[in-house]
């Protein structure tokens, strides 16, 4: 049932919506539109007993709130809770509006309260159950990792790679060295494998110490001379800041 003009004050917005508003740019560009055309596109509601719950359409919903709209085009649905959480999962993964972290909170929340097993939830998202299984297993990673994750500091395929790393102190330091000259995932690999290694071979550490970093892990050869440089040493070419330098 399509209503174009819903009162937004009685629309409820589920505690487990699967997502959280960003107050950044593209909100604010999106609330400037509104403005101007108003919500062209409906949100969706769920409709129980003499309730109406926000199934999808969060951002349309908060930034007509905050213009100070009264009303809002809705679609109203009928649907359980269940069928509700999935409804808003799947637009917002298809709309690439959820984080991985995001994702995996969602996921989680249809395989622990609404017993969906993770073949079920892959194919009600149109996704690998590899894929479901990776970003759940986000929720047990330090948080130091899920914070540099949600911060953009670490891609998910290279914050996959350190998650095994137990020594905090050890992975701050690789996030801090990342954030400053970034890290491929084969990098953060190599830095996962060397942690493993010093573990296996039951290295003595003095109290407080950090595991050896190796420089390398962030440099390349350079095509000339083959000294290992960092890639923001580079010149237009893989060539180092000397060998570029014209002959005397």
């Amino acid at each position: 049932m399509f209503h174009d003009t819903f009162p937004i004050d009685d629309i409820i917005i589920p505690e487990n919506l699967p997502r959280k508003i960003e107050l950044d740019e593209s909100f604010d560009e999106l609330k400037e539109n509104i403005k101007l055309h108003g919500v062209i596109c409906p949100i969706v509601l769920s409709q129980s007993e003499n309730k109406h719950f926000l199934v999808a359409g969060l951002r349309r919903l908060m930034a007509a709130k905050e213009i100070g709209f009264m009303f809002i085009p809705a679609i109203i649905i009928q649907t359980d809770a269940e069928n509700s959480l999935v409804l808003s999962i799947t637009e917002n993964v298809i709309r690439k509006d959820l984080t991985p972290l995001q994702e995996g909170m969602s996921y989680y929340a249809l395989e622990t309260t609404h017993r969906l097993n993770r073949k079920d939830i892959a194919r009600l998202i149109g996704k690998s159950q590899a894929y479901v299984t990776g970003r759940i297993q986000i929720l047990t990673w330090p948080p130091i990792l899920k914070d540099a994750l949600a911060q953009n500091i670490l891609p998910f395929s290279t914050a996959r790679e350190l998650a095994d790393i137990k020594d905090i102190e050890y992975l701050r330091r690789v996030i801090i060295d990342a954030e400053e000259f970034g890290i491929s995932a084969r990098k953060a690999n190599f830095v996962a494998n060397e942690w493993r290694k010093a573990i296996v071979e039951q290295k003595p550490l003095a109290p407080g110490e950090i595991p050896a970093y190796p420089d390398t892990v962030y440099m390349e050869p350079c095509d000339v001379c083959k000294k290992m440089t960092r890639p923001s040493e580079f010149t237009i070419l893989r060539i180092c800041q000397v060998c570029a330098q014209p002959p005397k």
